[in-house]
């Protein structure tokens, strides 16, 4: 039979410690509030569209806009979530980083 390989890190690997509450964390527990917040907005608008059929198509255009705008940034915000905490986990300077998205807003 053969042996059980065992990985372990080299000797000279520092062992790093970071305290990103105040940042990383600050960051998801708004992500999840913000998703909560659109699902009641979604329900909301939902509701609003089957018991007001007979408003003005301004005024249902204007409200089917401003949601969907709700849930484009609540995309782009949950994808800047991913990108700090998933694709550069333990990666300190991609803080420094805005994502892709932020260069085509400014």
């Amino acid at each position: 039979m053969a042996e059980p390989t065992v990985h372990m890190l080299p000797p000279m690997v520092p062992s790093v410690s970071l305290h990103l509450d105040n940042t990383l964390g600050v960051i998801l527990i708004s992500e999840i509030l913000a998703a909560i917040l659109f699902g009641i907005t979604s329900v909301q608008v939902y509701v609003y569209f089957h018991r007001n059929p007979r408003d003005s198509d301004l005024m249902r255009r204007t409200i089917f806009f401003l949601w969907v705008v709700d849930g484009l940034h609540l995309a782009f915000t949950s994808h800047s979530v991913y990108y700090y905490s998933v694709t550069n986990f333990m990666n300190p300077l991609a803080l420094t980083q805005c994502p892709w998205y932020v260069s085509y807003l400014s």
